[in-house]
């Protein structure tokens, strides 16, 4: 691919670190999402085969001849525990698979120049010098094509309040 040298004109928002590494590091572990959602899904069959229904067993068992609350308060407790971690997972899988669908979506909208960027740092975990050696440019050209590639995928994966209280850099063509 060939990258072009001039300047994009417009209007950008400088991120702070914080921001930008949380884009940053979403970014290179979408790489290995699928591998984190099975993984957690399998988590979440275990409990529900194997722990949770052991545990309910128990519960029902020890309601009907248990003359006191103490110990059903005990075990519906754990049934509680277990729901909860359930639906902590749950949730788990939701972000990633959110965040899988929001830069697939975002990078079939962007331009190429975006989807190089992604595929050489995110995918092939190449370095930026290594990337401005095999396109003939300089590392800073590259440089500053990923920082506006975070800075599109900030506003994408962190919504456009990502952007209050930023730094404006005017660029003038």
């Amino acid at each position: 691919m060939e990258i072009q040298s001039d300047v994009i004109s417009g209007v950008k928002a400088i991120l702070n670190k914080e921001v930008f590494k949380e884009v940053d590091e979403i970014l290179k572990n979408l790489k290995y999402i699928d591998i984190y959602i099975k993984e957690k899904e399998y988590q979440i069959e275990k409990i529900k085969n194997g722990d949770r229904g052991a545990i309910q067993a128990i519960c029902n068992d020890l309601f009907k001849s248990s003359p006191t609350n103490s110990i059903s308060s005990r075990v519906e407790n754990e049934v509680i525990n277990i729901d909860r971690l359930i639906s902590q997972l749950e949730g788990e899988i939701y972000e990633q698979g959110k965040n899988r669908r929001l830069v697939i979506n975002a990078l079939s909208e962007m331009g190429e120049s975006e989807r190089f960027i992604y595929q050489e740092v995110y995918q092939e975990e190449k370095l930026l010098s290594q990337i401005a050696q095999e396109n003939n440019c300089s590392v800073a050209k590259i440089s500053y094509m990923r920082k506006d590639f975070i800075n599109k995928m900030a506003i994408v994966l962190l919504g456009p309040k990502v952007l209050e209280g930023e730094r404006w850099l005017y660029i003038n063509q």
